[in-house]
């Protein structure tokens, strides 16, 4: 009988470290759809706001702040991204280094994308309030994560271990409403909700253009005014596609 893989957090690093040194890497949400991402959030960025990338991987998000001219730092728990990290923009302009998850820095702009889904159970409570304790008061928290993702249409089989496992190391599955109260049991306030699909990016740049013409639907202009920082009592999508990602920002509280 096929045995389900338990995560252990030696096992989880061993993962992403070796991610790392092959071309999957390149298959980073970050490295494929970061630059999209950012078209949705710059809205809530400025050149003078300190960004923490939390979850950073190899970097290829934080390349694009940098490019962008954003000030950025990484927190990255595998080692060997992080020294990955470490060596791609550690000379560059704007970059605040790589952050342990000891030190007392805080930031005014916190990203976690694509992180929550790959937190182990044990591990879970601890990672939201580490990701809150580096929020200044004020600051906006960016998460995103798959919508309501099904896990086992993602696993794969090891004939040598003879262990089935989720291909990127999913471990838990989101709807915007879970993903919300999670957050808020750390003490922050939703600003906006959104669920947002980066599949296709010329429906997305469609999307954006839609937005910017007069008498476009109501639908369509609740949904972005939600992204862009006015609240709305539902999460509403920005067009509909199969695959949607949850993009939500939480306030830290002045």
């Amino acid at each position: 009988m096929v045995e389900r893989l338990q995560w252990t957090p030696e096992l989880v690093g061993k993962f992403w470290s070796g991610i790392a040194a092959t071309s999957l890497d390149e298959r980073s949400f970050s490295r494929t759809a970061g630059h999209l991402l950012l078209e949705v959030i710059a809205p809530l960025l400025s050149r003078d706001a300190a960004i923490l990338d939390y979850g950073a991987g190899s970097g290829h998000l934080i390349g694009r702040l940098l490019d962008a001219g954003y000030k950025a730092a990484g927190f990255e728990p595998a080692e060997g991204r992080a020294r990955e990290l470490a060596r791609a923009h550690g000379a560059r302009p704007g970059f605040l280094g790589v952050i342990g998850g000891d030190s007392a820095d805080t930031f005014d702009i916190v990203l976690c994308v694509e992180v929550v889904e790959h937190i182990l159970e044990e591990e879970f409570i601890s990672t939201l309030a580490n990701m809150s304790r580096f929020l200044r008061p004020g600051g906006i928290l960016i998460v995103t994560t798959p919508n309501d993702e099904t896990l086992d249409d993602a696993l794969v089989y090891c004939p040598v271990s003879n262990v089935a496992f989720h291909r990127w190391q999913h471990v838990r599955s989101f709807t915007p409403e879970s993903l919300q109260t999670a957050f808020e049991r750390q003490g922050l306030e939703r600003a906006w909700l959104g669920l947002v699909s980066f599949r296709d990016e010329e429906a997305f740049h469609e999307a954006i253009r839609r937005r910017r013409q007069p008498g476009m639907g109501r639908r369509m202009v609740r949904g972005l005014r939600d992204l862009f920082g006015r609240s709305s009592p539902d999460p509403v999508d920005l067009r509909v596609l199969d695959e949607r990602t949850i993009v939500l920002g939480m306030r830290k509280p002045a």
